[in-house]
């Protein structure tokens, strides 16, 4: 199958070899003439001079006197004029969306020839006619007023003036941009196309020096296109190839021959040429319900039909009518692949660098002045010490300053603290006004750019096709804010700093990033628009759904469609129409078509293949192999973690043995009863729980506050004996409660021993921790006397297992108190009410969801101060916070008795525990996972077990 572009490049190497030197060959993009010149250079047999080949565009720009203009600088022009016009305090934020509305309409308008003045005259008046309620009857206005009590024609007839007059001055705004644009020069891409036929009219149109124009693969042309062809066809210096040889295109019936067939009657083909076509590709629909997913299938393709020359890649192309699957789509693409060429832009906004420049500007937003100087949000600056470039690059300071941040809670941090390196300087720098921003930004991307720059000759040869995709989007990002900068400057706009990062946010989401390689080399990967005039053997279209291809949703225009087509300008029928085309011109020289739709369902997505498989199907009767591709996944259950003890786990158990530091807890030995897993994670392997910085209180750390304040009300009283009298005084200083509050805080929560001036949420917690305070001391009021001895007492203890091994133990008792001559052993609880009541001690020491474990800890520290003081009259008690205001009641109680004495206890509570030491120590015993699923809710290790 000869391609297009072949047959006429054998054509005028045939006839014209002498003279193409002299001929201009005009293309709809770049990527069509330089595909031509590799033909033209496959059919040449002898050395020759190359004719020039240009864009349809680059023909006008070389003709017109204006010069391109920015796209940002054209809308801070059109602002201009527009305020000047208007005398209106609308802000550029709110005009900067509009106003791209607005330069796409002028562009439309100028490329299609329009009557500008007669067109805005008839939008005024369209609008009048859509903005006034007289032609509404009293009985419709009152059914209007009736769900609409704020409607009245008479009371919004002002508002009503005020937005047609914004329509009436559409004309002189167009009028006014224009030959401001004019006297510098400069001009939008459609008052460059004008401007040439103006030139036509006036019959002043340059002369270029070519002897003839090749105009080859054009489709869709505007009113300023055709006007030029006619000028040169007129002086028979044109020639016109139109790519339109399927039988599909030719089809009356099908929108793909809409522009083919006007062009044909304007501008017939001439020299005649026979161009290949084939119509009967293998046609082949795949389902693959996954957006993404959609890219694992090209090894299998290519597979399938042995494609894995270098001959048979370079005539493949891959389509993406998303442009938002390039990125998974080269990191799926096979090894063999080699060589490929990307001809299609992506979007700046889905890269990992613009995300870096979001947090960046979050920074900035949520900083705060504090102590005379500026601190920065944990959250904002966290994120950008985790983001994948700053942690590539600085991983050490990034990991040094997360600690530092969460060991020590650090809700807003200094920029003096985080200014570690040169680019963390950079960073956490203070921006005073919002015209300081740009310069931010630039710093901090030029010296990223510079870290690529810096690298020596050996890690450039390291460098990884990930590491050059960054640093292009940095490259990029740099220089669209860099623009943006040199605008605000020369038009002299101040915006709010809240209104500049919107419109950064705005401009970039307009940018794409180019890619460049091998053009004629390895696999095609292209957008639509990218395959005009060129032909492949092998097509793969990737997200070849309704709606994505073709585009359901026409492009931004104040001019409605009964306008915009009264007056002969693309409408969404014009939109289809090329894409129909596009579609069917690829389609006609291949051999093999695959079409991978999405057929997932979610949200507005419906995951519908494109209409062209349709028409294919039921209109042209084309054989469509059709299949749907599952990636099977199972969410099986994961198998049971069982840890045998081997030598080395017993070597780490043995340091909780009487010849080492280390102690275990009520607490681990509690973890081990709930999760025999838990304990080993935590206490054998020492793998750390989520350290977090916390914002908010959690429970552990309310917890801890109110212990730290009770023993510190009450620490003056150790070892007195504590009156009505003695406690309602402490109950009455309501300051000393307050220091005693924000000094805990300090301490625990912000881990600093500055008093920190609570606010907020923070205050709230403050307030609840005060009642709860003041309650305790209400109902140990009501209990007195009794001789307070200590708070927070730390105990040590050792107990000598079957083995004759021993192990050490640690407690910490919340509080000491004695009532009657017995001690009362008392552990503050601030989470949910749990169990109090036990059948038999066994029940301690057995898993269950329901099971005593506040009682088992409390036993766990009476046996302790009794096994080291020697006193067995001992009264443990529980103090959940959260019954103090309600049926509260500290007693333990064995079936339905209160334990008064845990002397009753002692040598059987001894034997339990010693049972279950001696079963931990056991090497045959392995740590399994719990039985009980309510364990795993907020296990800190779910992450590693997967239960």
């Amino acid at each position: 199958m000869t391609p297009f572009l072949k047959t006429i490049a054998q054509h005028y190497y045939r006839n014209c070899e002498n003279s193409l030197d002299h001929y201009c060959f005009v293309f709809p993009n770049k990527r069509a003439a330089l595909f031509f010149k590799k033909h033209l250079t496959s059919v040449c047999t002898k050395p020759l001079f190359a004719p020039d080949t240009i864009t349809i565009n680059e023909l006008f720009a070389k003709l017109s006197p204006l010069n391109q203009a920015d796209t940002l600088g054209l809308i801070f022009s059109l602002y201009e004029h527009y305020q000047q016009l208007n005398q209106t305090s609308e802000t550029f934020d709110e005009f900067y969306s509009w106003g791209e509305t607005l330069l796409a309409d002028f562009n439309d308008i100028d490329k299609y020839l329009v009557n500008a003045e007669q067109l805005f005259s008839n939008l005024y008046e369209l609008k009048s006619i859509d903005n006034a309620f007289d032609y509404l009857s009293p009985k419709q206005i009152a059914a209007i007023k009736h769900f609409w009590r704020d409607f009245d024609p008479e009371k919004h007839s002002g508002n009503r003036k005020n937005f047609l007059q914004s329509w009436l001055s559409l004309a002189p705004l167009y009028r006014v941009f224009r030959e401001d644009l004019i006297d510098k020069n400069r001009g939008y891409e459609g008052m460059i196309y004008r401007s040439v036929i103006e030139q036509i009219k006036d019959k002043q149109l340059p002369n270029l020096p070519y002897e003839r124009y090749i105009f080859i693969g054009l489709n869709a042309l505007n009113e300023c296109e055709k006007t030029l062809l006619k000028h040169y066809k007129n002086l028979d210096i044109a020639d016109f190839h139109w790519d339109f040889q399927s039988d599909f295109i030719k089809d009356p019936q099908n929108k793909a021959g809409f522009f083919i067939r006007e062009n044909l009657k304007l501008f017939p083909q001439s020299p005649h040429l026979l161009f290949d076509c084939n119509q009967q590709p293998a046609f082949e629909s795949i389902s693959i319900p996954s957006n993404t997913g959609q890219t694992k299938i090209i090894e299998e393709l290519l597979n399938e039909k042995h494609i894995h020359s270098e001959a048979q890649i370079e005539n493949t192309a891959m389509i993406l009518c998303d442009e938002q699957l390039m990125l998974p789509m080269l990191h799926a693409l096979p090894d063999n692949i080699g060589a490929y060429n990307i001809t299609m832009g992506y979007p700046l906004h889905s890269t990992s660098i613009y995300t870096l420049f979001s947090q960046l500007l979050n920074l900035q937003k949520n900083k705060r002045m504090a102590d005379n100087k500026i601190t920065f949000y944990h959250k904002n600056v966290i994120s950008i010490l985790r983001h994948s470039f700053v942690g590539k690059h600085f991983v050490e300071d990034s990991n040094k300053l997360v600690e530092q941040l969460t060991n020590n809670n650090l809700i807003y941090t200094d920029a003096e603290t985080l200014s570690i390196n040169p680019l963390f300087q950079l960073i956490f720098s203070d921006i005073k006004d919002s015209l300081q921003f740009p310069t931010y930004l630039k710093n901090i991307f030029a010296q990223c750019i510079q870290l690529y720059d810096n690298n020596d000759d050996d890690n450039k040869h390291a460098e990884t096709s990930d590491d050059r995709l960054e640093k292009e989007f940095l490259y990029h990002l740099y220089i669209t804010i860099s623009r943006f900068d040199d605008l605000l400057q020369q038009y002299n706009i101040t915006p709010g700093i809240d209104i500049l990062v919107k419109l950064l946010r705005k401009h970039i989401d307009t940018i794409s990033v180019p890619f460049s390689g091998e053009p004629l080399k390895g696999l095609q990967v292209m957008g639509i628009l990218e395959t005009r005039t060129l032909d492949f053997e092998n097509l793969i279209f990737l997200s070849f759904n309704e709606g994505i291809f073709p585009k359901a949703v026409p492009g931004n225009s104040f001019i409605p469609h009964n306008l915009r087509y009264g007056f002969g300008l693309p409408t969404i029928e014009h939109q289809d129409a090329v894409f129909a085309y596009h579609f069917y011109r690829m389609v006609q020289r291949a051999k093999n078509v695959w079409m991978v739709y999405d057929a997932s369902d979610s949200g507005m997505k419906h995951g519908e293949i494109s209409r062209y498989f349709s028409q294919l199907k039921f209109i042209y009767n084309q054989p469509i192999a059709e299949r749907s591709q599952h990636y099977k996944i199972e969410l099986t259950s994961p198998k049971p973690i069982v840890i045998q003890k081997n030598d080395k786990i017993m070597e780490k158990l043995n340091q909780y043995l009487s010849d080492s530091d280390k102690q275990l807890s009520a607490s681990a030995l509690n973890d081990y009863v709930d999760c025999k897993l838990k304990f080993y994670f935590k206490k054998v392997e020492g793998i750390k729980e989520n350290d977090e910085l916390k914002e908010d209180i959690d429970s552990s750390t309310f917890g801890t506050i109110f212990h730290e304040v009770m023993e510190n009300l009450y620490k003056p009283y150790e070892n007195t004996t504590l009156t009505k009298e003695i406690i309602y005084k402490i109950r009455l200083n309501e300051r000393e409660i307050d220091a005693q509050i924000n000094t805990a805080f300090a301490k625990e929560h912000f881990k600093t021993d500055k008093t920190i001036e609570l606010k907020g949420r923070h205050l709230i917690v403050a307030r609840i921790i005060k009642k709860y305070a003041k309650q305790l001391l209400k109902i140990d009021m009501n209990n007195t006397p009794f001789i307070y001895r200590k708070g927070e007492q730390k105990i040590n203890c050792q107990l000598e297992l079957n083995n004759k091994q021993t192990v050490n133990f640690v407690g910490y008792i919340d509080r000491l108190d004695e009532v009657n001559g017995q001690t009362r052993i008392i552990d503050y609880k601030t989470g949910t009410d749990k169990k109090m009541t036990f059948s038999n001690l066994e029940e301690l020491t057995t898993e269950s969801k329901n099971r005593p474990s506040a009682v088992f800890q409390t036993f766990f520290y009476a046996w302790m101060l009794a096994e080291t003081q020697g006193d067995k009259n001992l009264k443990p008690s529980v103090f959940y916070l959260r019954s103090l205001f309600k049926d509260f009641n500290p007693q333990i109680k064995h079936n339905k008795e209160t334990v008064n004495n845990f002397g009753d206890y002692f040598d059987d509570f001894k034997e339990l525990l010693k049972q279950l030491l001696n079963e931990i120590f056991d090497p045959n015993v392995a740590f399994t996972q719990t039985s009980v699923d309510d364990h795993c809710r907020y296990c800190d290790y779910k992450g590693i077990c997967l239960k």
